[in-house]
Parts: structure tokens; C-alpha cells; sequence
């Protein structure tokens, strides 16, 4: 599962870095990190998504050809928090990279940073809490796709709401 990861991050950061001209190796730096962390995130809220029909489909008692081609729930709920540790991870590092831009707190991007940085103390909390206090899988589904909604909105956002 992890070398279709790798591989879709890594076909995402090749079309990113061929397609821009960059100013420094700490915007480089940057963009891949960053891509390298929403590309896993999403693929995390993917696997939260299907975890949520999953439990749906456990919950109303209904056995169904597509409920038996899933692997069990435990199994599932754990590698998606693999997924999310590994793209907090990758999420921190990208934060951290933006310290080398110097232009982080700019007007036109303060709003990415302040979501992103969201994004990333959701993230915190929702590992601190499933590590602490055994918080149940379904908590981490709904926080996952909260949390990937967020750098969604953070990059996305941004180019439809303020035309950066």
C-alpha cells in the first residue's frame, strides 16, 4: 500500500516541480514538502471516507458484498493512522520549511500559513488523543477529513477566494 503512496506523491511533486520556475531551494524545498503532505493526507481522508461507510454498513447490521471485500475495521483504522502520522510528519516538515522563505507571514499568504498551521495542531490533537486517551477510530475519521478539508481550503481557497 505504502508504494502506491510513495508513488502517487511522487508522480504529484514531478508535475509540480517541472511545471513552475522556482526562485530558491528553500521554495523548492517547500512546494514538495507541501505537496508530499497533502497528497498523503488525502490519501489518509480517502481511507477515512471508506472507514465511515465501513462502520456505516457495521452499524445498520447490513452484510454486503462490498462490506466483505474490506479488510476488518481494526485494520483499516490503522493504517489510517499510519497515513496520518506519516503526513503529520511530512506536515510539520513542511511548516518548518517555511521558516527558509522568509515571506511567511506576508499578506498574501498568511492566510495558507494560519490554516495550515490549524490543519497541523488538529492533527496534534487528534494523535495526542488517540495515543493518551485511546480515542476511537470514527473520532479520527471525522477529524481527518476536517483537518484535510482545512490545507484543501488553505491552497485551494486561496486561489478561488483572494486570486493568489
Amino acid at each position: 500500500m505504502f508504494n502506491i503512496i510513495l508513488s502517487i506523491v511522487t508522480i504529484c511533486c514531478a508535475l509540480a516541480t517541472s511545471a513552475m520556475q522556482w526562485q530558491s531551494p528553500a521554495s523548492l524545498l517547500h512546494v514538495f514538502l507541501s505537496i508530499t503532505a497533502a497528497s498523503i493526507l488525502a490519501i489518509a481522508a480517502g481511507q477515512a471516507m471508506i472507514i465511515a461507510i465501513q462502520h456505516h454498513l457495521l452499524r445498520q447490521q447490513m452484510t454486503t458484498k462490498i462490506l466483505k471485500l474490506f479488510p476488518p475495521l481494526q485494520t483499516m483504522t490503522n493504517i489510517l493512522f499510519k497515513l496520518i502520522w506519516l503526513g503529520f510528519i511530512a506536515l510539520s516538515a513542511a511548516l518548518a520549511s517555511t521558516l527558509l522563505l522568509n515571506n511567511y507571514y506576508a499578506p498574501a499568504i498568511i492566510h495558507k500559513t494560519v490554516l495550515s498551521m490549524c490543519a497541523w495542531g488538529l492533527f496534534a490533537t487528534m494523535l495526542y488523543g488517540h495515543l493518551q486517551a485511546g480515542w476511537p477510530g470514527i473520532t479520527a475519521v471525522r477529524l481527518t477529513i476536517i483537518g484535510t478539508s482545512l490545507l484543501i481550503i488553505s491552497y485551494f481557497g486561496s486561489k478561488v477566494f483572494i486570486g493568489v
